[in-house]
């Protein structure tokens, strides 16, 4: 729900301000009315799990992949990570094996072996390709990423959890100190539903952990309606 004055129009720019309340806590989001796009800070709590996701059970979930994944290039393992308790994530890098990110289809979501106090969680799989990573005038390192996410037998042609779980995890393996990194994420084409989402954030002080995660993109309208409330 939103939490006191619904919106807060800031004058002296183009933005409007609401913080929402979930589960999760406080979430602030804004809306920039020249780009057209919806900002909102993602409550985290990021973790690597000790155990990586095989490549041998990665291939269960994806049986076109099964002999190519046997292949010798292909790594042994997978990052398994969650971006909060119940948000898992098996993170596989198919950036020089753009073939099998073109196989890549519609399956169930992957068996992962959690640590201790972080069952029971969703678990998917997001498949992902370098395409470009530059270094801005202002340190901020810019990655340009081709995303998939599949998990329960669909693919996802938008997964804000999933952009802001590779993000936070390839930033950390960048590590730098009070590192500002901003990831572009290019998906949904294979499905006809193309979508983009930006993930900018920042880590601590130390590279060792992250500090914000603000999720960006545009929205199309579905639908609208009314909701009147009686009062108490």
């Amino acid at each position: 729900m939103l939490q006191g004055p619904a919106l807060f129009k800031d004058n002296s720019s183009n933005e409007t301000s609401a913080t929402l309340l979930t589960k999760a806590g406080p979430v602030g989001i804004w809306y920039d009315s020249t780009r057209q796009t919806v900002s909102a800070e993602i409550p985290h709590n990021m973790h690597i799990h000790s155990k990586s996701l095989s490549k041998n059970t990665l291939s269960q979930s994806q049986p076109v992949l099964q002999e190519s994944l046997s292949a010798g290039h292909i790594p042994q393992g997978f990052p398994v990570v969650s971006i909060v308790k119940g948000v898992t994530y098996a993170l596989v890098d198919f950036t020089d094996s753009p073939p099998l990110f073109e196989r890549v289809s519609a399956g169930p979501s992957p068996i992962v072996e959690l640590d201790d106090g972080w069952s029971p969680s969703f678990a998917g799989t997001m498949y992902y390709r370098r395409l470009k990573v530059e270094t801005k005038d202002d340190n901020s390192v810019v990655h340009d990423l081709r995303v998939r996410m599949i998990a329960i037998d669909l693919e996802d042609p938008a997964c804000g959890s999933g952009s802001a779980t590779v993000a936070a995890y390839l930033a950390l393996q960048d590590g730098k100190k009070n590192g500002r990194y901003i990831f572009n994420l290019d998906q949904g084409s294979e499905i006809d539903r193309q979508s983009y989402i930006t993930v900018d954030l920042t880590l601590n002080e130390l590279g060792t952990s992250v500090s914000k995660i603000m999720l960006v993109g545009q929205a199309a309208l579905s639908m609208s309606g009314s909701l009147y409330l009686r009062e108490i």
